[in-house]
Parts: structure tokens; sequence; C-alpha cells
């Protein structure tokens, strides 16, 4: 598996923010279409840094095993190319520190934080830059907030509330786009939208 130098691919999604002309911003983010997975990744050490194959997976099995009980144990881990963290948050609202306990605490993510070494790694083998179609396209690139009114309506007329996956498949925007637009629609002195945490995702009802 070679990989000959290229263009790193990008595509071009708006936001729902607007500048000072009320003009749609955007912004760029890599293709949504490329991927490398480990097994891929795995095939290409063995074939540039002659590793054993199977070598890479091994080493990431064990080294989650161990990142992940250590930072059970509070451990802030000091790599080579980042460091990890656990993030913490309360399960409730409280207002008086004193009221904090163990049983008000839970794990809330993983923080990485990459640091210049790694960055560097990436310029040294970047060319340039090629702009790709979306894959989704049609309200992304025009902004269109008629059409985004419309899939809103839809979506609470045939569920009562939204989600970020509904609303992102009856607009047709990318799952990231579709969380912007919904969280956009939160803020503000008069928001359309209330946004609730329920289990795993946020559903987003009228005001």
């Amino acid at each position: 598996m070679q990989i000959l130098a290229e263009d790193l691919p990008f595509e071009v999604h708006y936001t729902p923010s607007k500048n000072k002309d009320g003009k749609t911003l955007y912004y760029v983010k890599p293709a949504s279409n490329m991927r490398f997975n480990l097994r891929m990744i795995d095939d290409y050490c063995v074939q540039v840094f002659h590793l054993q194959r199977g070598e890479l997976t091994r080493v990431l099995d064990v080294f989650m095993q161990a990142a992940g009980e250590l930072m059970a144990r509070g451990y802030r881990l000091e790599l080579p190319f980042g460091t990890f963290a656990p993030l913490l948050k309360l399960k409730r609202e409280i207002t008086d520190p004193d009221d904090v306990s163990p049983n008000d605490v839970m794990i809330d993510g993983i923080d990485f934080r990459y640091n210049k070494k790694f960055k560097e790694e990436i310029d040294r083998w970047l060319v340039g830059f090629e702009r790709i179609e979306n894959q989704h396209k049609s309200l992304e690139q025009v902004g269109d907030t008629n059409a985004l009114e419309q899939a809103l309506q839809d979506c609470l007329k045939s569920y009562g509330h939204v989600t970020i996956r509904r609303f992102s498949s009856t607009s047709k925007l990318s799952y990231a786009a579709a969380h912007k637009q919904l969280d956009a629609w939160t803020l503000g002195d008069n928001p359309r939208l209330l946004r609730t945490k329920m289990g795993q995702q946020y559903i987003y009802t009228e005001i």
C-alpha cells in the first residue's frame, strides 16, 4: 500500500452564523469520505515501517486498556504526540460547593490535546489543499433558510420533537451541520427551540 503525496481534500459547509452584513458564514473540514481504518493503518505500517502484521493493533488494544485504567484513577497521560485526561461533570445542578459529594460526579468524556510536535508531523507531509464536492451539499451550500425551516416543521409535525439525526436526514445536511443549526435555534433572546438531554442524545422541542 503506497500513499503518494497529494493535496488534502476538503469540503465547504455553511454555519448558522451571519457576518455583520447578514451573509452566511462558511467553514471547511476534511472530506467526509476520506477514511483509514485500523486494519488499513496496520497494513501501511507493515509495508512502510516493517512492523509485524497485527502488531500495531495489539499495541493499541493494550494501550486502550492501560489508558482506561490509569485515567479511571485520575491520571493525566502525557505522550509524545499529546495528552489524554478524563473529563468530569456533575450529574445535577449545584449552587453550593459544599453540597458536592462523590455520588454527584461522573465521567463526561476524554480530553485529548495534541502537541506542537504532532502538528509539525502533519505539516511535514502536507502538500496542499483540494476542494471537492460535499456528500451533503444542497441546503448546506446555499444556506436555504426556507428549506431549513420546512425541514424543521416536517420533523416537529411527524415526531413532536427533533433529533440531530432526524433533522440531518430530512434537511440533507451533514450530521455536524444539522447539530450546529439546531443549537443555533436554541440561542438568543428569543430562541426557537429548547434542547433537552435524553439518554445518550439531545432532543429539541418548540418553545
